[in-house]
């Protein structure tokens, strides 16, 4: 008597419908709830998909939802990413980790690896997601999803640089730095050691800052 057993029942039930033997929520946040879901599911596969934090806060702050200061995302986007390398460390043959930016430079091999860690046969035609009629409907029902529609963008990295201002990513190397070097990522202005850290009066404005951004994309 659980969510989980009712997340994995309705989720079981899903797939039977649709003739499937196997199944995947892409979800961020159940990290969070990693030793309920083990607990259950006895042993489950996680990918671990991440991305430079520093294009997922410009990715962001151009969304039509979510938070929009450079604090807020990357310190958000660093708890999840601790998460992540937490449970990798501990389970390293249950989470497998996969690199956006080497995912979209070099589709197929990085795709056929995870395919051999979920014990299931490539095919070709995973590659041409983009011209399927789910992905097609999902563009047009929302910004959010319109580039589902298209061909894997090879060169869609580092366009932080041009994005964001030295300020904010200053900010963004500083908050989540750690994970940036763990996850192979170089730094461009704030050195290991030299992190800016903010008082409360700082922290408090950024967030009011999010929050009259978030305010005015809403409206």
């Amino acid at each position: 008597n659980s969510l989980v057993a009712v997340f994995g029942a309705v989720m079981d039930m899903y797939a039977e419908a649709n003739g499937k033997e196997k199944w995947l929520c892409k979800s961020m946040t159940y990290i969070r709830y990693s030793k309920e879901l083990d607990a259950y599911f006895g042993d489950p596969k996680y990918i671990y998909l991440y991305r430079d934090g520093r294009d997922v806060t410009l990715s962001f702050t151009k969304a039509v939802i979510g938070d929009k200061h450079p604090y807020v995302i990357a310190q958000k986007w660093a708890e999840l990413q601790r998460l992540c390398l937490s449970e990798q460390a501990l389970s390293p043959n249950q989470v497998y980790g996969v690199c956006y930016e080497e995912l979209t430079a070099e589709p197929e091999p990085v795709l056929r690896g995870l395919c051999d860690f979920l014990d299931i046969q490539f095919k070709p035609e995973m590659l041409d997601g983009h011209l399927s009629s789910e992905a097609q409907r999902t563009a047009v029902s929302s910004s959010l999803w319109a580039n589902l529609s298209k061909p894997i963008m090879r060169n869609n990295s580092q366009k932080f640089l041009k994005g964001l201002s030295e300020e904010e990513i200053r900010i963004i190397e500083s908050v989540a730095g750690d994970c940036l070097d763990a996850l192979g990522y170089t730094r461009v202005f704030v050195p290991e050691g030299e992190e800016e850290q903010f008082d409360a009066g700082e922290i408090e404005m950024f967030h009011a800052e999010n929050r009259a951004l978030m305010q005015q994309r809403q409206e």
